[in-house]
């Protein structure tokens, strides 16, 4: 594929969540083919680390804490009202 084709081809798999690294493709010229290695390089499906270490100071976590809690809340309350909106009481 000729560069633009690959920019082109990566910034479309970025809308997918595709981890993309553009600035390597600089070392090519429009015109040039680009090696099917270097399309891999540049554009490829992120992997997940395993397991998923979260490293903070104790502020960090205890707001982390407080966020959670509250979002919970938040779930509760809006089962509470979908509950409601489906059997309104009159």
């Amino acid at each position: 594929m000729k560069k633009a084709e690959v920019l082109l081809y990566c910034k479309e798999k970025s809308l997918e969540g595709w981890m993309t690294h553009f600035m390597i493709l600089d070392i090519y010229d429009d015109n040039e083919d680009i090696p099917e290695e270097i399309i891999d390089l540049v554009c490829h499906k992120p992997t997940p680390i395993e397991p998923f270490i979260l490293c903070g100071s104790q502020f960090m976590f205890d707001e982390l804490n407080k966020a959670l809690a509250e979002y919970e809340i938040y779930l509760v309350h809006s089962d509470i009202k979908n509950e409601i909106n489906k059997n309104p009481c009159n």
